[in-house]
């Protein structure tokens, strides 16, 4: 039996077809992981189709253009989402970004740290 475990990549797949159908700019190109890019055409419906049994590739990027004609790089996730809708702006959107980065390293180094102490602790205790 096979079983479906690209819960990542289809969640990627997901919000960026969110953000290709009500975002307020368009969808130029998606990059995915291995330095491959998909150029999107205007006249294109639905560059988000999926052949059954294919391997879903991981979106990285999605390249944005304003009206003006200035591109925009987001990844597809849900502040990727919230910027395309208009809710806030680019330069909101890489300063959340980076805030959530700096907010997942603080996370790690202290688990880190957590589990070294534990350990340390666990040898000092047991000798």
């Amino acid at each position: 039996m096979c079983v479906s475990n690209h819960a990542i990549e289809q969640m990627a797949w997901d919000i960026s077809k969110r953000i290709h159908d009500h975002s307020i700019y368009r969808v130029v190109r998606i990059d995915f992981t291995g330095g491959k890019s998909k150029d999107i055409q205007y006249t294109e419906e639905n560059p988000f189709i999926i052949n059954s049994g294919e391997d879903i590739p991981l979106i990285t990027n999605l390249l944005l253009e304003g009206e003006d004609g200035t591109f925009y790089s987001v990844e597809p996730n849900l502040h990727g989402e919230r910027f395309a809708k208009g809710e806030f702006s680019y330069t909101e959107y890489t300063a959340i970004q980076k805030e959530e980065k700096s907010k997942g390293l603080i996370y790690v180094s202290i688990s880190i740290i957590a589990f070294l102490f534990v350990g340390w602790s666990m040898v000092e205790y047991l000798t």
